[in-house]
C-alpha cells in the first residue's frame, strides 16, 4: 500500500516542477506559488504516511532493552533527514559551503548519540572474550 503513496508523491512532485519551469518563463510569482502548494501537498501526505509507521514504533519502544536501542535509531533517522533537508535547501539557494557544514553537524550529532550504545556493545564483546 506504501508504494502507492510513494508514487503519488513522485508524481506530484514531477507534475509541480515541470509546471514551475513553464510558469516560470511567464509569471515568476505564479511558479513560486505552485511549488509552495506542491511541496505543502507532499507535507502532508508524508504526515498522512508517517502516522502508521510511528504508530507500529510505539510497541518497539515499549519492548524493554529494544526500546533504548530504537529511540536511538529513530532520533538518528530524524537527524539525518532533518539536515538532509536543510543542506539541500541551503544547495538550492546556492549556499554548498553551508550546506556541508549543516550535513557534517548532522552527522556529529548522530555519532554522539551512537557513543554510549557503541561502548556498550564493545562492553559486552569484552565479556565474551574474558570468558573463553
Amino acid at each position: 500500500m506504501m508504494g502507492n503513496e510513494v508514487l503519488g508523491i513522485c508524481g506530484i512532485a514531477i507534475l509541480c516542477a515541470v509546471s514551475a519551469l513553464l510558469l516560470r518563463v511567464k509569471s515568476g510569482e505564479f511558479a513560486t506559488l505552485l511549488r509552495v502548494a506542491g511541496i505543502l501537498l507532499i507535507v502532508g501526505m508524508i504526515l498522512w504516511m508517517a502516522e502508521d509507521v510511528l504508530g507500529s514504533f510505539d510497541d518497539v519502544l515499549d519492548a524493554g532493552a529494544l526500546g533504548e536501542y530504537a529511540l536511538v535509531m529513530l532520533k538518528a533517522i530524524g537527524i539525518a533527514l532533518l539536515c538532509s533537508t536543510c543542506g539541500n535547501i541551503c544547495r538550492d539557494c546556492g549556499e554548498s559551503t553551508i550546506a556541508s557544514g549543516v550535513e557534517i553537524a548532522g552527522n556529529l550529532m548522530i555519532l554522539s548519540l551512537c557513543l554510549p550504545l557503541i561502548r556498550e556493545i564493545l562492553g559486552y564483546a569484552a565479556e565474551l572474550l574474558s570468558m573463553e
